[in-house]
C-alpha cells in the first residue's frame, strides 16, 4: 500500500511504515500543497536491493533539494559492504541512474541523496561476492566472483548509468586481499586463494579436511577500485560458506532395476530413485 500525505509551502516528512524509505521537503520547496505518494514497486533495477518507490506526483519538481533516505539492513549486506551501497533513479527513457554523491551513516545505516525531482528510486548494492552463501563438503572447492553493478564503459562512466552485474575485469583493480575469518587462511577453517579467469577478479575457497566449528566461515575480499569513488579508498565484500560432510553413494541393482545416488545423513530417512522397472 501507498503512504500519502499532503506537504505544502511549510515543508514536512512522509516515511513507509516500515521506515526503508523517508522523504524530507524542506521549507519553500514547494510553492503550495502537493499530495506526495510513496509507492512500493517491484524493483527492476540492475544490483537493485528490495523494493523500489515510486514517489508522486511524478516528474514533480522543487524549488530547493529534497532528501530521500534508505535505511538499509543486514539483509541488504549480503555479500556486499555499506561503501558498495548507492542510490539510484528511474530517468524518463527507463535508464536507472545512479547518484554521484551519497551520504553514507553507516552508524544509522542509511543512504541519503539530494534531489530536486520526483520519480523511481531504490538502493543498490555496486559489488558482491557471488555466490554469496555456497555449500561446500569437506576438502572440495568453490570458485567466487567479485560481481559489480555500476558503470561498465566510458558512456556509462559520463551519465552515472547503473549497468549490469558482471565480473569486474582485473584492469579495473588496483590491488585486491582475500581472507578467511579474518586472516590468510589456515587448516581449520580453509584457504582462499586468489583466482583470475578470462581478465575476471576473484578467488578460490577450499574447505579444510575436517568440518569445522562453526561450520560457516567468512570469506572476504578487500578491493582498492580504480574508478569507484568511495568515503573510503577500499570496497570489501564477503560470501558466507557453510562447510559439511561427505556424502555416501549408494548403488546397486535387484533384477531389472539399478539405483544410485548421494546420501548426505545416514541417520535421516532418504530415497533412493530407481531405473528400468518394467
Amino acid at each position: 500500500p501507498a503512504t500519502k500525505q499532503s506537504i505544502g509551502p511549510a515543508g514536512g516528512s512522509l516515511a513507509t511504515p516500515d521506515g526503508r524509505l523517508t522523504l524530507k521537503i524542506p521549507q519553500d520547496a514547494l510553492s503550495s500543497p502537493v499530495n506526495v505518494t510513496i509507492q512500493p514497486i517491484t524493483d527492476q533495477s540492475p544490483g537493485g536491493l528490495g523494493k523500489a518507490y515510486r514517489l508522486e506526483p511524478n516528474g514533480q519538481t522543487f524549488g530547493t533539494p529534497v532528501e530521500v533516505s534508505f535505511h538499509y539492513d543486514a539483509q541488504d549486506l549480503a555479500g556486499t559492504s555499506p561503501d558498495a551501497l548507492d542510490v539510484a533513479y528511474q530517468d524518463a527513457e527507463g535508464f536507472w541512474r545512479v547518484f554521484q554523491s551519497v551520504n553514507r551513516d553507516q552508524a544509522n545505516k542509511t543512504l541519503t541523496v539530494a534531489t530536486t525531482h520526483f520519480s523511481d528510486y531504490t538502493a543498490v548494492a555496486r559489488f558482491q561476492l557471488q555466490p554469496n552463501r555456497p555449500v561446500v563438503r569437506v576438502g572440495k572447492s568453490v570458485e567466487l566472483v567479485l560481481n559489480s553493478c555500476g558503470r561498465r564503459d566510458f558512456i556509462d562512466k559520463l551519465f552515472k548509468l547503473s549497468g549490469s552485474c558482471l565480473p569486474v575485469e582485473t584492469t579495473a583493480i588496483a590491488a585486491v586481499n582475500w581472507t578467511v575469518n579474518g586472516n590468510s587462511g589456515n587448516s581449520t577453517f580453509g584457504t582462499v586463494t586468489e583466482e583470475v579467469k578470462d581478465a575476471m577478479t576473484g578467488g578460490t575457497y577450499t574447505a579444510p579436511a575436517k568440518k569445522p566449528t562453526p561450520n560457516v566461515v567468512t570469506v572476504r575480499t578487500d578491493v582498492r577500485y580504480k574508478f569507484y569513488a568511495s568515503s573510503n579508498s577500499d570496497v570489501w565484500a564477503f560470501a558466507l560458506i557453510t562447510i559439511v560432510d561427505e556424502g555416501y553413494t549408494a548403488s546397486g541393482e535387484s533384477h531389472d532395476e539399478t539405483y544410485s545416488g548421494v546420501i548426505c545423513d545416514l541417520a535421516k530417512e532418504f530415497t533412493v530413485n530407481g531405473t528400468g522397472l518394467a
